[in-house]
């Protein structure tokens, strides 16, 4: 379960899981310090997967989109 672990972790395992399935995360920061994770696909142009503000939210729909049990 995501939720009671470090968020690092989370972030981490989600981006791994995104590696090994064919995307990647990007990381976009707002002037207020919020930082959105956005999915892509490795395909040539990368295509937009989705958004995210919470690595526990970035973590599911990456595990949807990759399709990942």
């Amino acid at each position: 379960m995501p939720s009671t672990r470090n968020p690092r972790q989370v972030l981490k395992e989600a981006r791994q899981i995104a590696q090994d399935h064919g995307c990647f995360i990007s990381e976009k920061s707002d002037k207020a310090g919020t930082t959105t994770y956005l999915l892509y696909r490795k395909t040539t142009p990368p295509t937009y997967v989705g958004r995210r503000t919470s690595v526990t939210g970035l973590h599911s729909m990456v595990c949807k989109a990759c399709n990942f049990h």
